[in-house]
């Protein structure tokens, strides 16, 4: 059965936190025209935003979910368990 307090708290979190890098993002200067961090190479805040806003925003939502819903820790299934399978 799905828990939808928990579902729709997850979404909220994950586009929430998304939204707020976009946002960031936009406000920087967008994609083209976003400040270079290191000289040279490309690497401008853009995409260090985009690599950690976008990429980790749902590991990062799904933390919060159980911290705010109080779902526990005991079920992550973070453990690999090589002698049982």
């Amino acid at each position: 059965m799905i828990n939808k307090r928990r579902l729709s708290t997850f979404l909220a979190f994950a586009f929430g936190l998304s939204w707020l890098f976009a946002l960031i993002i936009f406000m920087t200067g967008s994609l083209a025209e976003s400040p270079e961090l290191v000289p040279n190479t490309g690497i401008t805040l853009a995409v260090v935003l985009l690599a950690s806003g976008y990429m980790w925003g749902p590991a990062a939502a799904h933390l919060l979910t159980r911290m705010v819903t109080g779902s526990g820790w005991n079920n992550l299934y973070l453990k690999p368990y090589i002698k049982k399978h």
